[in-house]
């Protein structure tokens, strides 16, 4: 309960300290692409593609403005419930894990996590996305063979997840596994129950793309496009392209060779196949791309092409701070990181703390094949807090003892560990190009 009252007080002070910018009751990029599908819904207007987007959020603001009518403010208000919800279960989840005093210092790092904070003030996808990953993962730590419900709360989650942001897919194999390596007996039950409920979410979805394009669309189909964006020989310049005339340019070209209504599987496949051609024509280059991506998946400053944060902190002192720099250490994802693999390297990995190495690392690798912004990589923190709590705990408790050596191992991996992601060893200008002026 504690948890969730510090992590939705601090939200509304957020929300209540940007309401005055005009960006506020603007949405751009993105956001107004979820403003205006929610609007369509709600209105019952007619749409004859099929989705461009997985189209879970579209639907959540849809429901917020069909009951609230259509408010900027109240979404943000419901989000901010949800952020301190996620919170919550980011506390049970470092319990489960490292025991009560790694799980409350887990909550309220949570709370405080500044990007959790402002994403949760944005009319964006990431915190329902938070909600169905952490949901995901506590039903998989709940579940035994005495209580199979919770493979099929796992599956669930993982469809609804999947129709929120596809990528979260990745992380199949890793349940599954965790499932039959758990399991004494009819090790198939737990993996099928759970496949079985992840694909009932997506089914509606995918019989309405069938229906509105003649075409299997599972999800969306922005896939491949994405896909190009981040491996294709422009990807940097792509990357950072805001919306206007060179990203229509982008986004169309297909039509140069597949005429003025292609299938969206047609689009998409034009997209791969282009991209192929980069790789094939310089391997050596696509794979220094595809590391430069890992790396930024863990690298400690908030990359935002499509939004400025600063603009946001110059509203909010609480995001001031709780988001800043200290010379070279990006607080606080750069903080977060070295304690993260202390809290690894210090503890007994079992099957439950590789569950969640493994969502970490797949949903990481999934992000590398597209490309890297903060609000992509914003899932995996609330799964790393657990591990960084863990670490603390440990640090405090080897120096209460006075156990120099050990003391002496923690520091040396947290300094390595933090000069690690915030030393900038990779060219970000491509997130620095939002126009202040926008």
């Amino acid at each position: 309960f504690l948890v969730f009252i510090i992590a939705l007080v601090v939200r509304l002070i957020y929300i209540w300290q940007i309401k005055s910018m005009p960006l506020f009751d603007a949405p751009i990029v993105d956001a107004v692409m979820y403003d205006q599908n929610a609007m369509k819904i709600v209105r019952s207007t007619p749409v004859t593609k099929a989705f461009y987007q997985a189209p879970l959020y579209s639907y959540f603001l849809a429901l917020i403005y069909k009951i609230f009518g259509h408010d900027y403010l109240l979404p943000r208000l419901f989000q901010g419930i949800i952020g301190a919800v996620n919170c919550v279960m980011v506390m049970r989840i470092g319990e489960r894990l490292f025991g009560y005093r790694a799980g409350l210092l887990a909550g309220c790092i949570a709370a405080l996590y500044g990007p959790l904070i402002y994403f949760d003030g944005e009319l964006l996808r990431p915190v329902l996305i938070t909600f169905f990953g952490l949901s995901l993962l506590l039903a998989v730590l709940h579940w035994t063979e005495d209580r199979p419900i919770w493979a099929a709360v796992a599956g669930l989650m993982m469809g609804l997840s999947a129709i929120t942001r596809e990528n979260i897919l990745i992380v199949i194999p890793v349940v599954v596994v965790y499932f039959w390596v758990s399991s004494k007996h009819r090790r198939w039950l737990a993996p099928a129950v759970f496949l079985f409920l992840s694909v009932l979410p997506v089914l509606p979805v995918t019989v309405n793309n069938y229906k509105k394009s003649g075409d299997f669309v599972p999800v969306s189909t922005q896939g491949g496009m994405n896909f190009y964006i981040g491996n294709s020989a422009d990807s940097d310049r792509l990357t950072s392209l805001q919306p206007g005339i060179e990203w229509e340019k982008m986004a169309f070209a297909p039509r140069q060779d597949l005429g003025d209504d292609p299938k969206p599987s047609e689009f998409q496949t034009w997209f791969v196949k282009e991209t192929f051609k980069d790789i094939s024509r310089a391997p050596s280059v696509w794979l220094r791309k595809l590391a430069k991506k890992l790396y930024l998946v863990f690298y400690g400053e908030e990359l935002t092409p499509n939004s400025d944060i600063n603009l946001y902190r110059e509203h909010s002192w609480l995001l001031r701070i709780l988001i800043f720099s200290c010379g070279t250490l990006y607080i606080p994802f750069g903080l977060l990181f070295p304690f993260f693999v202390l809290g690894i390297a210090s503890q007994k990995v079992d099957k439950d703390k590789w569950l969640l190495i493994g969502y970490i690392v797949t949903y990481s690798f999934s992000l590398a094949l597209f490309h890297v912004r903060a609000r992509y990589r914003l899932p995996i923190a609330p799964a790393m807090i657990p591990f960084a709590a863990g670490g603390l705990i440990y640090l405090f408790e080897q120096i209460k003892m006075r156990d120099t050596k050990k003391v002496t191992r923690c520091l040396v991996i947290i300094a390595l560990s933090a000069a690690l992601v915030n030393v900038s060893l990779a060219d970000v200008s491509f997130a620095k190009k939002f126009p202040k002026n926008y």
